[in-house]
């Protein structure tokens, strides 16, 4: 899954938030994450609020 050229993730709704159970992929590499910095974690402790919020309705 690491040769994905996109992302993969998975995330669970927890406590209203919606926690990264997976993520993979090059983009994921190419934006300077990696998945341990992204499981676990909400959209809101990645992304700077305002960017977190507006991809946050699309995991609705």
């Amino acid at each position: 899954m690491k040769q994905q050229q996109g992302m993969i993730f998975n995330f669970k709704k927890e406590n209203g938030q919606f926690i990264h159970t997976f993520c993979e992929g090059k983009l994921v590499h190419r934006i300077g994450l990696t998945p341990k910095t992204v499981i676990g974690k909400a959209l809101k402790d990645i992304f700077p609020l305002d960017y977190a919020e507006q991809k946050g309705k699309f995991y609705h």
